[in-house]
């Protein structure tokens, strides 16, 4: 299978990328200054150098559309060696959903085909589907923490978590904790929306969603990252974390606990340490609840997915998440694992945009006109922001438009009144708007 070269190599980008769960990754490699051989200097090492420097103003600008372009650029030049090229499309992938590119982000991060895998179908098709979030928040209610995970380049993964928000509040959880968030951004529960300078992954409209939906809910918001370090530094620390801030002030407290991939993992190891979760429960005596949305899902190619996911999509007829009932608890792709697995459906289209979308929040389509772009752009991001919320606001759609190439010129969003803006790969602001969504 092919490796995934870990996105933690970019530490000005991304303070804690979790490395995708089964492909085996190279060790990380280091940030810091090149060393005095010249002959170690491995073209990774240098691309690696070379983007960090050159993102970094438009990382602090929020100007992620010129983050893409420059990639692009590295990606299409001549002379690529595999690795670098491997991790320019892992960044690409990722990057893209920050413009509103899902089904690039999705192409970019195809896996090799994987091995065949034997299974049970009959006992397998026996299972009864079940709404997912119905089916979590039962199996919720008996326990004091969920551990939920993500794959960082699948925005749809979030608005999942955002939906299993409200049941959650029911049975009594009131703290978020979430691997992203930055410790420094100190008013982020008082200000009720995420900024920029927030995190990094809720960038992502999606994700900055998902914040917003918590804060209204009333959940806390809690940071529990730890310094850039050993694989072990990144499991112990961010477990350690959640306890001080929480459960040392609040011992009864239920928490939602949201990470990366096999950051959840009950058993096993990762990059040689036992995983948050694993930690977690060592440290706590608390068995959380772990729910797996990575496992089962869809890719690029169909011929990519796990064959019982292929198997499920044939059996399976729902356009919503859902989960497989077995007695009283509910099934998992990986027992001793995860505890759950939730299923995605394949994503419709509609207008360019995924079916997901237009069903969180009960959004409306807005269509852009020609000219939002103005004349002569022939590449620009649009963005859309909430009216009340700063400028450094995360919006909450956004959308890339190439003159190009074929894609969508429709906004989904959610009721309200928004600024919309339009810039390009320099920055340049090259047309705002205010509109307004109404209910019907």
């Amino acid at each position: 299978m092919r490796r995934l070269i870990p996105l933690a190599v970019f530490p000005v980008a991304m303070s804690c990328a979790s490395q995708p769960s089964k492909p085996a990754a190279s060790p990380a490699i280091s940030s810091s200054p090149a060393p005095a051989a010249a002959e170690s200097v491995t073209p990774l090492a240098t691309f690696t150098r070379d983007f960090q420097q050159q993102s970094a103003p438009l990382l602090k600008a929020g100007n992620y559309l010129g983050i893409v372009q420059l990639l692009e650029r590295d990606r299409d030049a001549a002379g690529v060696d595999g690795d670098t090229k491997q991790m320019i499309r892992q960044l690409v992938g990722t990057y893209a959903t920050f413009v509103g590119q899902q089904q690039e982000a999705l192409e970019a991060f195809a896996m090799e085909h994987p091995k065949p895998m034997v299974f049970d179908s009959v006992k397998l098709g026996r299972l009864a589907p079940e709404d997912a979030v119905d089916g979590v928040a039962r199996l919720a209610a008996n326990r004091q923490a969920v551990f939920l995970n993500e794959a960082h380049h699948m925005p749809r993964d979030r608005a999942f978590a955002a939906n299993l928000l409200p049941k959650l509040k029911a049975l009594g959880f009131s703290y978020l904790a979430v691997e992203t968030l930055a410790d420094d951004d100190t008013a982020l529960n008082r200000r009720g929306y995420p900024i920029r300078a927030t995190g990094f992954y809720s960038n992502e409209p999606v994700f900055g969603e998902f914040l917003r939906v918590a804060r209204r809910l009333g959940f806390t918001l809690v940071p529990y990252e730890a310094a850039t370090g050993s694989q072990e530094a990144r499991e112990q620390g961010p477990a350690r974390h959640i306890v001080d801030r929480i459960l040392a002030k609040d011992p009864k407290a239920k928490i939602f606990v949201y990470a990366g991939y096999d950051h959840i993992n009950e058993s096993g190891t990762l990059g040689g340490a036992k995983p948050m979760a694993m930690r977690f429960r060592e440290l706590t005596g608390i068995d959380p609840l772990t729910v797996d949305q990575t496992t089962l899902t869809e890719q690029a190619d169909t011929t990519y997915e796990d064959s019982r996911y292929r198997y499920l999509m044939k059996r399976v007829r729902r356009q919503s998440p859902f989960v497989l009932r077995t007695g009283d608890s509910l099934w998992s792709a990986r027992p001793g694992v995860h505890d759950v697995t939730v299923i995605h459906p394949r994503a419709v289209s509609r207008a360019f945009r995924p079916n997901w979308l237009y069903a969180f929040e009960n959004r409306k389509a807005y269509l852009l006109s020609d000219e939002i772009c103005g004349m002569s752009a022939l590449d620009c991001v649009v963005t859309a922001r909430n009216a009340d919320e700063s400028p450094d606001a995360v919006p909450v759609d956004a959308l890339r438009l190439q003159f190009s190439a074929p894609g969508s010129k429709t906004f989904v969003l959610p009721p309200g009144r928004y600024v919309i803006d339009a810039h390009d790969g320099a920055g340049t602001l090259l047309s705002t708007q205010t509109v307004t969504i109404p209910a019907r």
